[in-house]
């Protein structure tokens, strides 16, 4: 990633548990460079774009998959059309079968081609959506209902990606010293 790229990165800090979006060709697949401690997916419907992870940029094509690990850098830019595409955003601590997991380790590539090949990923993406959009279902139950929408989902796509191992330590450390500046930015820090 270019220097002028990492001076311009923003920090997230979001209260939500899980952040759900979807847009129909109505708007490109692009966000500027961000990083933040929850799990972002997105599924490319229809178009393309570029991904980019930390240092690794891959081309998203339709039918693709992307997903960033929390505290990696990412950011999409479009390559000129409207894309259609599912975009969730995740606490990791939804998951604690795979908490370790996105403690200790990144996408060697953020992106799967062709996700929607792997049986029930395109399934699971339609009816965690449907499923967010149905009315009068209790807020518990609907939880509930995300949570193994989403476990399911993970547990398919994580088969599918090859990790590698990063440093906890610097990880957790560049969070907690992120969060700081993020609580106190008013204040005078030293």
């Amino acid at each position: 990633m270019s220097a002028s790229v990492k001076s311009k990165v923003a920090h997230e800090i979001r209260r939500n548990d899980f952040h759900a979006r979807r847009c129909k060709g109505d708007s490109p697949l692009h966000c500027p460079p961000h990083l933040h401690s929850d799990l972002e997916l997105v599924y490319l419907e229809k178009g393309s774009a570029v991904a980019h992870a930390d240092d690794v940029t891959e081309i998203l094509e339709e039918g693709g998959v992307f997903l960033s690990f929390p505290n990696q850098t990412h950011y999409y830019s479009s390559l000129g059309k409207q894309e259609s595409y599912m975009l969730f955003i995740i606490k990791p601590d939804l998951f604690p079968e795979y908490l370790d997991l996105f403690r200790k380790n990144v996408p060697v590539s953020p992106v799967i081609p062709n996700a929607r090949e792997i049986p029930r990923v395109d399934d699971l993406f339609h009816m965690l959506w449907e499923s967010e959009q149905e009315k009068g279902i209790p807020p518990v139950q609907k939880v509930k209902r995300r949570c193994g929408y989403l476990l399911a989902l993970l547990s398919e796509l994580l088969a599918h990606m090859q990790l590698r191992s990063v440093d906890e330590e610097s990880s957790n450390t560049l969070q907690i010293i992120i969060r700081y500046c993020s609580e106190h930015f008013s204040e005078n820090i030293s």
